[in-house]
């Protein structure tokens, strides 16, 4: 969805008052000036029928890394506090409630239920049937939530096309799931939505889960602007199409060309390990990406489906300097296993296994500078 800014009110203001732009323009800064002043100076600043500002601290607290896990101390900090009126609080409402969409096949027997029972705890529901139209509908006025059925045509190309698209990327997506589908184990590669249901499933449940993902999606939007998972068998065809959409979701991010290159080496080194050592090349055997946009990072977790190892060996040595002289003992050996390692973790900023082993996280922190092809060549 587009961004207003500041050139974009004073204009409205201007047509409203019939006045000149420029006009309206320099009124819209001194009024900005006038509230920063006054929250500076610890006065809260009363807006009749919009909202109350005022400057808030917050103490110093523990906070959980929502990727890693771990915790870390948030300092002091003043945040500016932004309360509507009740007047203003009722339009939000009001906006909220007109845009769920719900995509079904035409021939959809439970609209009608849906309907009925989202209407009953104060939603509105707009019915739709085709994925252009869905679209067109979400580009052009927004969406709360979007239910949709994995059953109609076009439903999982819509459902990754939005995750996918940093515009659309933040809307809730509960996906439902015809009896036969395993949502988690494609056939080929599959985009998930941030919720599913397989059928059949109980109204009542679709309610909280909705109600629940809405709630969720509202925090996650304080740390990332964008995240998705995908999910891909363990056959050459999905890693490539698996690395194809991670090098469309990392480019233009912030990474700088290096960064880019970077974090798409480790990438590709990081799910052909997963396949060929963690899932062994087992079509059967599904590996999961888990993307993550925030101000100053991107971060991409791999999962595969296998026994893990003792990935300790080798980033230990990593941080110490001595991971290539351990990986290349290993060839020696005649073992595998190592140099890919290295190689992630010169074109990672930081590169963490879980305990067991079988998934990494990559992370690449926005405008970092190195290359991934001096990298390699150090590597090899």
């Amino acid at each position: 969805m587009d961004t207003v800014v500041k050139k974009d009110i004073a204009t409205q203001i201007a047509a409203r008052l019939g006045r000149d732009p420029n006009e309206a323009e320099s009124f819209l800064d001194a009024a900005i000036d006038v509230i920063q002043e006054e929250l500076i100076r610890g006065r809260d600043v009363a807006l009749k029928d919009f909202a109350s500002i005022r400057l808030v601290e917050r103490k110093a607290r523990m906070v959980k890394d929502p990727v890693t896990g771990k915790q870390f101390v948030q300092p002091n900090r003043k945040v500016v506090s932004i309360t509507p009126s009740r007047v203003f609080k009722e339009r939000i409402e009001q906006a909220r409630l007109s845009a769920i969409l719900l995509a079904v096949p035409r021939d959809s027997s439970f609209v009608k239920v849906v309907q009925y029972h989202f209407s009953r705890v104060g939603w509105r529901v707009h019915v739709l049937h085709d994925p252009a139209e869905i679209w067109r509908a979400v580009k052009e006025s927004g969406a709360y939530l979007l239910v949709a059925d994995l059953s109609m045509e076009g439903g999982e190309d819509l459902v990754r096309d939005m995750k996918c698209d940093p515009e659309t990327n933040t809307i809730p997506i509960v996906t439902l799931c015809p009896r036969e589908m395993e949502p988690e184990r494609p056939a080929g590669i599959r985009v998930l939505g941030d919720e599913r249901l397989t059928e059949p499933f109980d109204i009542q449940e679709l309610l909280r889960v909705a109600e629940t993902l809405l709630s969720r999606t509202s925090e996650d939007q304080a740390f990332f602007s964008q995240q998705l998972a995908f999910v891909f068998s363990t056959d050459e065809e999905c890693l490539e199409k698996a690395n194809e959409m991670a090098t469309a979701l990392i480019q233009g991010r912030g990474l700088g060309e290096d960064g880019e290159t970077a974090l798409g080496a480790a990438f590709r080194e990081a799910v052909g390990n997963a396949a060929q050592h963690g899932n062994r090349d087992n079509p059967g055997k599904v590996i999961r990406v888990d993307y993550y946009l925030d101000a100053t990072r991107v971060t991409m977790v791999v999962s595969d489906e296998g026994g893990g190892f003792n990935h300790a060996y080798y980033t230990q040595r990593g941080e110490g300097g001595s991971a290539l002289l351990a990986a290349r003992e290993r060839h020696r050996q005649g073992r595998v296993g190592g140099l890919g390692i290295m190689l992630m973790m010169r074109c990672a900023d930081r590169l963490q296994y879980n305990d067991l082993g079988n998934s990494v996280t990559l992370t690449r922190n926005l405008g970092s500078q190195a290359s991934a092809a001096t990298s390699a060549s150090s590597i090899g």
